[in-house]
This record gives C-alpha cells, sequence and structure tokens, in this order.
C-alpha cells in the first residue's frame, strides 16, 4: 500500500498509469514496473535524504571528535578499532552517493539505447550505499563505549552484521559504481544475450540436440519452472512465493512451452505485438527445436486469459507423439516426464481454419508446416493466430482479459499436411 501511494506509480504514465487503473500489463512490464518503484520510493525517501542530510555531518563531527568511556566504562580496542572503520565508511559511503547521484539525471552514454538502464543503476549505486551506510551507524551503536562485555552471542550477531554490511557494500554498491564508471566500454548486446540465457535442464537439453545456442527462445516442460530463468532471477519475491516462471502456470501436463527471448516489446501480450524481426529470430530457433524432435506433433497457440491462464506474455505449447522419449532424450535420465495428459476446458467448439489460414499466409499446402514458417512471411503465421476474430486482437487494445478467448492448434507438424484448428468454449 505504501508503494502504490507514492507519487511515482500514482502520478507516472505508461504502465503505471494502466496499473493505477486497473488494468492488465504484460508480466515482464509488471516486474519491471514493481522493481523501478520500490528502488524510488526507497532510494529517494529512505537512503538519499537521512544520508546527506544527517549520517554525513554526524560522522564526520564523530570523526574528529570520538567519545570518550565514562568512568567504569568498558570499550575493549577490537570495539574501538571496528568503531572508527565504521565511522570511516559512514563518511566515505554518503560522497560516493553524492558522486555517483549526477548520473540520476545524465543523458549521456556512447549507446543511447542504454540510457534508461543506466539511471536504474545509478539510483541502485545510490540506495545500496545508503543501506550501507544505516547499518553502518546502526551497528556503531554497538560497539560504542559502555556496550562491553560482550557475550559470545553478542560477539557472533555484530560479527555477522558486520559481514552483511561489507556484503551489501561492494557487492552492490562499489560493484555497481565501477560498472556506472566503465560503461561506455561494456558490449551490453553480448552481455544481453549471456544473461538471458537460461540453464535450466530443458534448455541444456536443446541446445546440445540443436548444437545451438537457442538464444531468442526459452523452453521449459509444462509445470516446472526454470529457476534460472531471468524473469524468475529478476523477481522481487522468491520463486516459492509467485512463480512467473514458463509453464508454471499450464500444470505438469504433457506440453514443452515455449516464449519468445530477447524481444524489443516488453509490454507484448502476444505475437501479434512484437516485431517482425524478432518473430523471425524466435522462428528460426523454434524450427530447430522442432527437427530435433522426430515425435512432435501438435502447436498450441493460446490466445486471451483463458486459455493462456493469466500468462501475459507471447507463449505456445508443443505436444509429442512420444513426450517421455523426447524428455529422455532432451534431460537423459535425470529429467522425469510428465505424465498427467492434456484436458479440456469442458464444452469446446473446434473448427477447422487450415484453408483460411493456407490462403491468407500464402503457403502451399504441400510444403509443411516447418516449410512454411521458414520462409519469409512465415511469423505470419503466428501473428495471424491473433486476429482470426478481431482484426486488431483483443475486442479492446491491451485488455486480454475481455477476450476473445481461443487456441489455435496446428497439428501434424510433421506430416506435408498440417491442419488448423481453432477451439474455443
Amino acid at each position: 500500500m505504501m508503494v502504490m501511494c507514492t507519487p511515482v506509480i500514482s502520478g507516472a504514465g505508461g504502465s503505471n498509469s494502466r496499473i493505477r487503473k486497473g488494468l492488465p500489463v504484460s508480466d515482464t512490464s509488471l516486474l519491471y514496473v514493481f522493481q523501478w518503484v520500490l528502488l524510488h520510493f526507497v532510494g529517494f525517501f529512505f537512503f538519499l535524504g537521512p544520508i546527506v542530510l544527517i549520517e554525513l555531518p554526524v560522522a564526520i563531527v564523530e570523526l574528529f571528535n570520538p567519545p570518550v568511556p565514562a568512568a567504569g566504562e568498558l570499550w575493549p580496542w577490537v570495539a574501538r578499532l571496528l568503531w572508527r572503520c565504521l565511522v570511516l565508511l559512514r563518511v566515505v559511503c554518503p560522497i560516493l552517493l553524492l558522486w555517483v547521484f549526477p548520473s540520476v539525471a545524465s543523458n549521456k552514454a556512447r549507446d543511447p539505447n542504454t540510457i534508461s538502464f543506466k539511471k536504474w543503476n545509478a539510483e541502485f549505486c545510490a540506495g545500496e550505499l545508503g543501506a550501507a551506510v544505516m547499518y553502518f551507524s546502526s551497528l556503531s551503536v554497538l560497539v560504542a563505549p559502555g556496550q562491553a562485555p560482550y557475550s559470545w552471542a553478542e560477539i557472533v550477531i555484530i560479527t555477522g552484521m558486520f559481514l552483511e554490511s561489507i556484503r551489501i557494500l561492494c557487492a552492490h554498491g562499489i560493484w555497481t559504481l565501477w560498472l556506472l564508471s566503465v560503461w561506455d566500454t561494456v558490449d551490453f548486446g553480448y552481455e544481453c544475450m549471456v544473461r538471458r540465457m537460461a540453464h535450466g535442464p530443458v534448455m541444456q537439453g536443446l541446445r546440445k540436440l540443436t548444437e545451438s545456442h537457442l538464444v531468442f527462445l526459452h523452453a521449459a516442460q509444462a509445470g516446472h519452472g526454470d529457476a534460472t530463468e531471468w524473469l524468475v532471477t529478476s523477481a522481487a519475491v522468491p520463486m516459492w512465493i509467485y512463480n512467473g516462471a514458463t509453464g508454471a502456470a499450464q500444470g505438469p501436463v504433457q506440453l514443452l512451452v515455449f516464449r519468445p527471448e530477447s524481444y524489443e516489446n516488453l509490454e507484448a501480450f502476444d505475437f501479434l505485438d512484437m516485431d517482425v524481426e524478432d518473430l523471425e529470430l524466435f522462428c528460426k530457433d523454434l524450427l530447430s527445436v522442432l527437427s530435433a524432435l522426430p515425435s512432435a506433433a501438435t502447436l498450441f497457440l493460446p490466445f486471451g486469459d483463458t486459455y493462456k491462464k493469466g500468462v501475459r506474455r507471447p507463449l505456445l505449447c508443443l505436444s509429442c507423439a512420444d513426450f517421455s522419449a523426447e524428455i529422455a532424450r532432451i534431460g537423459g535420465p535425470t529429467l522425469k516426464a510428465n505424465t498427467e495428459r492434456l484436458s479440456g476446458l469442458g464444452e469446446e467448439v473446434a473448427l477447422d481454419i487450415t484453408e483460411k489460414v493456407l490462403e491468407l499466409c500464402q503457403i502451399p499446402r504441400d510444403s509443411g508446416f516447418a516449410g512454411g514458417l521458414s520462409k519469409e512471411n512465415g511469423p505470419d503465421i503466428l501473428k495471424l493466430c491473433g486476429t482470426l476474430l478481431n482484426p486488431s486482437g483483443y475486442e479492446e487494445p491491451g485488455r486480454p482479459d475481455l477476450g476473445p478467448h481461443y487456441e489455435v492448434q496446428i497439428r501434424g507438424l510433421k506430416q506435408g499436411q498440417p491442419s488448423f484448428v481453432r477451439s474455443e468454449e
């Protein structure tokens, strides 16, 4: 409630405005907004003001006028040394915070596409330096004159707090400060590729089978989230509290779940919202996977919240004629295959739309799905699946909750003449 009531979320536009109005936003955009809002709220209101206006002047005074133990008070030399180190850090960190803070308003970067990311890191650095100072300030009270003698439990607690504060300072504050200093020398194209690549059992197995890096595709077995996926590692809460991983919403059924990776429009709900260039890269990786799975049978392209189980990012699912054998080929004996079969949503209507899709996408009937997807207009197949009932996709732009809700099934992937079926409740 505190975060939602800050000016950052209540006055800003874009996805922030949609959240304020209770409208849907993409999963990726939601993750970004709340990371950014939390950083803004904590950084500006709890770190910048108190650290610069209160902690820095007090630390400077204490540095040159250290306390003197009163009569009968003990101040062991170890506690005295630690106190002086903490006071020095309480002076140095705010100065570094003031030094890095102009980067928040700077619009200078060799790659203009990284300016917003640079500003985000500058805010993060300021927040972490401020967090370290507040930790040092609290800890210095415990080693001030008159606190001794210490029990073994107190020594363990103080030592642990000191080590944790140093970890925060070095692993987050100092590291981000160094990153900002070498910003223009970083190859962000390579960094984005490497850091976004998941290394779960399914992805590792598919990379071996396809002999490809599969940079623009992420795959997981339905019902089993990939803990190495960047959407999980970047989440503000642990995976067991909110599982936003690919495939988690589908449940442990015999499906492989695929989603695009490293695409430009992070606010995309479906393939319809993606750029053609990003879809071409995704389709290339998808074709590599399909060619490596001999029993690949049917692709499922859900549209709308009902069939997508509330997932708000582009995805599709794949069933195989021999699912257990394919999982064994992907992950070996250590990867357990799902045994639950896919079921419908109750009363459903299925319509054969093969002729319509082949005509609109200009795909020869005997070329097969892989042949059609590999052509220049191949990505149009994925986009078309989102415009079958409405040329603009959803009934209202950006409202997957309003529908229409349906699923396109592309059957007979390995056959010369695939069939397209649309199913709905």
